[in-house]
């Protein structure tokens, strides 16, 4: 059986955000829930718990590594990886390297996203006990 998986988008650009959730829905069939507020999403995050959080760095009234921090402050999510995406991401890369991050350059490339969001909810995955 598969157990479905839940991405939580943070994206303040609504066109963005619905780019992404049409992706993930129809070339991965992921769950996924987009959120255009930071605090909004603080919020969402504890509620639904999601295998993967894939933050715009830049968010109005908090950046998206800020985000990251406080979402992971809080014990039960503190396991759960993220993709930041960004269109200057070569000015972030030492923060996203220090918390272990994977940083995506946007406009991203339709198969690198894909790939990083497998990667990121694979590396979640404990393997079936033989």
């Amino acid at each position: 059986f598969t157990t479905f998986k839940k991405i939580l988008v943070v994206e303040d650009d609504v066109s963005i955000g619905e780019v992404i959730q049409l992706i993930l829905s129809q070339e991965a069939s992921y769950t996924s829930f987009v959120i255009d507020n930071p605090h909004m999403a603080l919020e969402t995050a504890k509620s639904i718990k999601p295998d993967l959080l894939i933050i715009d760095y830049h968010l109005s009234g908090m950046d998206g590594i800020h985000l990251y921090d406080q979402i992971h402050n809080s014990y039960e999510l503190q396991k759960i990886p993220a993709i930041i995406t960004t269109a200057s991401l070569e000015n972030h890369m030492q923060e996203l390297e220090e918390r272990g991050l994977v940083g995506l350059a946007k406009p991203f490339d339709l198969d690198e996203f894909l790939d990083a969001v497998r990667q990121a909810i694979l590396s979640t995955e404990t393997p079936e006990p033989r």
